[in-house]
């Protein structure tokens, strides 16, 4: 049913459906200052239609679920707050109707309105819940830095393949120091130290079990 509405109407209207739902969006000063680069604009505008293709025509395989994901990502690294995708949603999905209604019997428009309901409502739902996570996520890592940055203690937090991820600020300057920017344990602490304590097996110990262990206590 999704297949045949987009090959036999919405497809040919599907521009229409793209300037009105920026029409609307822009009417907000979040979104207006977003889109008010034209490339931003046209790459968007771009987005959006492969969306709507993909919306009607799937797969719904899992490449679109990851596809969705992705573009719960893009609305976390652009700053958009949560409740825009549920009004780009809302605006798409109105604009649809109206489509399916002027242009298909009546009988038929209902079934596709119905089919449209529920397609947009899996994507908004996969596009929510991966910005929840991402912003969640994202808070964390802010939140993480910010404590460890301002620590008066040499504190190093590290990935399981021994990178350092953070530091203290009395250990600021291994990153200063490193061109590319990445440290590892290796070279961030003294090699007697990391031998006398077994470091990298400790870590990976830690990163198997989720505990944490303690190599010295200094009372």
């Amino acid at each position: 049913l999704l297949r045949a509405f987009w090959a036999e109407t919405a497809h040919a209207r599907a521009d229409d459906v793209v300037r009105g739902f920026y029409a609307r969006v822009n009417q907000s000063e979040v979104t207006a200052r977003i889109l008010s680069n034209d490339a931003t604009a046209e790459r968007l505008r771009v987005t959006l239609l492969i969306w709507m293709k993909e919306l009607f025509n799937g797969p719904w395989d899992l490449a679109y679920y990851k596809r969705r994901q992705r573009i719960g990502q893009v609305h976390v690294n652009v700053g958009l707050p949560h409740r825009f995708m549920f009004m780009a949603m809302s605006v798409v999905r109105q604009q649809l109707h109206e489509i399916a209604v002027s242009s298909c019997e009546p009988t038929d428009a209902v079934a596709v309105c119905q089919a449209v309901d529920r397609i947009t409502a899996i994507d908004l739902a996969i596009m929510t819940q991966h910005y929840s996570q991402v912003s969640a996520s994202a808070q964390l890592a802010n939140l993480q830095e910010i404590i460890v940055s301002h620590l008066p203690v040499t504190v190093l937090l590290c990935s399981p393949n021994g990178e350092v991820n953070a530091a203290t600020r009395p250990s600021k300057s291994l990153f200063d120091a490193n061109q590319d920017g990445v440290i590892t344990l290796d070279e961030a602490l003294p090699l007697a130290l990391i031998e006398a304590s077994d470091l990298f097996n400790q870590v990976r110990r830690s990163s198997e079990t989720g505990r944490e262990i303690t190599l010295f206590r200094v009372e």
